[in-house]
């Protein structure tokens, strides 16, 4: 079969034998697919740097008919992912790469999938901006992902009968409804959240498909609250889809005079009062949360199907004295 030729973001790369990766690429042309790039880890390998993580790339792919991995023969970086001074920022740049493995199958390519993916990469890197406008990038490229799907929530009608929605203070959101829902259809439902106005009004700004995928500034509480909303909805949509979510938290910063240390600095990379972390039971997401527990941030994990390693990760947090809270529990 002749090789073919895309570009692609680098999701994931696994060591394979003593000098070859097992690659996960998101490619424009035909989608995801996990390949083997033979002599990868060699000092002196043909694809250099076009495999490191999150990297924009030309590649050339050997499709295998049957079941396997493909073979990657080629690779040329386009763009690299720069690690800049924000932590949340390069953690954002690691939540797209997450979206894009949990949401999407193998070999289905979603050309505009793939636009939005990069497109927000290429904002998220090298960052040295004001970190309160991430939120709004993140929620923007969430909800971009789940339209392009075709489960975009309803965020003006009624999810369950259609009804055009009466504006108030706070609105009632189904996490498994897949939208906002009016007080008559809201009775006897579970997994249902409160919204406030101001978080509505961005959602649906956000939601805009007109709009390109770049950081607006939104007031603290609301960028947190709009992170927490698109990140539920992305949780309730993975576990009625069968998908797998190990663990996810997003963490909160809560004053804490004389409290526990900052060992990992985190307080001066960030001055977000909100950070998503996804693949919590990965070693590196597992790093991340504990260094923002250490730091006194507020932790709330999410599970849609939570295995042993995110039950004992929340265990060692709360054994620890920190502040952890689960949500949406009933999901799972």
């Amino acid at each position: 079969m002749a090789a073919e030729k895309s570009r692609a973001i680098v999701l994931r790369a696994t060591p394979f034998g003593d000098t070859s990766s097992v690659v996960t690429l998101y490619c424009r042309e035909f989608g995801k697919v996990r390949a083997l790039a033979k002599g990868a880890w060699r000092p002196k390998s043909s694809f250099d740097a076009a495999l490191d993580l999150l990297s924009c790339c030309q590649v050339l792919v050997l499709r295998r008919s049957a079941a396997g991995l493909d073979l990657l023969t080629e690779a040329s970086l386009e763009r690299r992912f720069r690690v800049g001074t924000s932590l949340a920022a390069v953690h954002g740049g690691l939540h797209v790469a997450e979206l894009l493995d949990a949401l999407t199958a193998d070999a289905d390519p979603q050309p505009e999938l793939f636009e939005v993916a990069h497109a927000t990469l290429r904002e998220l890197s090298g960052w040295d901006g004001d970190e309160s406008a991430l939120p709004s990038l993140l929620g923007r490229a969430e909800l971009s992902m789940l339209r392009i799907l075709g489960h975009a929530p309803s965020l003006s009608r009624c999810a369950e009968c259609q009804e055009p929605l009466a504006t108030g203070a706070r609105t009632a959101f189904g996490m498994l409804d897949g939208g906002v829902l009016c007080n008559r259809c809201r009775r006897g439902r579970r997994a249902v959240i409160s919204v406030s106005a101001p978080a509505m009004a961005a959602l649906r700004e956000l939601a805009d498909e007109r709009v390109p995928c770049r950081a607006v500034d939104l007031p603290a509480a609301v960028g947190g609250e709009v992170v927490s909303n698109s990140h539920l909805q992305r949780v309730a949509w993975l576990h009625k889809t069968g998908g797998r979510v190990a663990v996810a938290a997003i963490m909160r910063r809560t004053p804490a005079p004389g409290g526990t240390p900052d060992p990992r600095g985190i307080q001066r990379h960030t001055m977000a009062d909100h950070v998503l972390i996804t693949g919590g039971a990965h070693r590196l997401g597992q790093l991340l949360v504990r260094s923002f527990a250490q730091a006194g941030w507020h932790v709330w994990c999410h599970y849609a199907r939570s295995g042993d390693a995110a039950h004992a990760l929340q265990q060692e947090l709360r054994s620890a004295g920190w502040a952890v809270d689960t949500v949406a529990a009933d999901l799972a």
